[in-house]
C-alpha cells in the first residue's frame, strides 16, 4: 500500500506544482520553446479529456475520474492486483486522475502546458497528470501481458 500511496502522491504533487508554475509564468496560448519546436511550453485551459481530446462534458469527466479512482481502490483493497509493480502503476493512474479531477472541480477545466511535435505535426498539449495516467496504464498493460492467467510470471511455452 505504501508504494501505491507514494506513487499517487508523487504524481499528484508534481502535477499540481507544475500546473501552478505554468499558470503563474505563462500567458494563455504563448509559446516558450524548450528544445526548439520539438518541446515547448504553451498554456491551454482544457475542458475536455486527456491530451485535449473530447472537449466539453466536464461533469461526465468528473464521474469517469471518480469511477476510475474507485475501481483502483477496490482492486488494491481486494488485493486483486497480481504483480508488485501494479501498486506503483495504479498509484500513477490514481494520482493523475486526481490531479485532473481537482482542476475540473476548481478551475472548470484542466491546465495543460506541455506541447510536443515538429512543425504542424503536434501531439495534443498535456500535463504531468496525463503522463502519470498514460505511463501507469502502459505499465499495467505490459505487466499483465507478462503474466499468465494464474498470476504467475509467464514462461515461454516450448513444444
Amino acid at each position: 500500500m505504501r508504494r501505491f500511496l507514494a506513487s499517487a502522491a508523487a504524481v499528484l504533487l508534481a502535477d499540481q506544482a507544475s500546473k501552478a508554475i505554468a499558470r503563474s509564468l505563462l500567458d494563455d496560448g504563448a509559446i516558450v520553446p524548450l528544445l526548439g519546436e520539438w518541446l515547448r511550453l504553451r498554456l491551454v485551459h482544457n475542458p475536455g479529456a486527456a491530451f485535449g481530446l473530447f472537449h466539453g462534458g466536464r461533469w461526465l469527466f468528473v464521474v469517469i475520474s471518480l469511477a476510475s479512482m474507485a475501481m483502483i481502490l477496490y482492486l488494491i483493497l481486494s488485493r486483486r492486483h497480481v504483480f508488485a509493480g501494479s501498486l506503483i502503476a495504479f498509484g500513477c493512474v490514481f494520482g493523475g486522475a486526481l490531479g485532473n479531477l481537482l482542476d475540473r472541480l476548481w478551475l472548470s477545466g484542466v491546465t495543460d502546458f506541455i506541447d510536443m511535435g515538429v512543425g504542424p505535426h503536434r501531439w495534443p498539449t498535456y500535463n504531468v497528470a496525463d503522463m502519470g495516467v498514460t505511463l501507469g496504464v502502459l505499465y499495467l498493460g505490459i505487466g499483465f501481458l507478462l503474466l499468465d492467467s494464474g498470476g504467475r510470471e509467464a514462461r515461454p511455452r516450448d513444444a
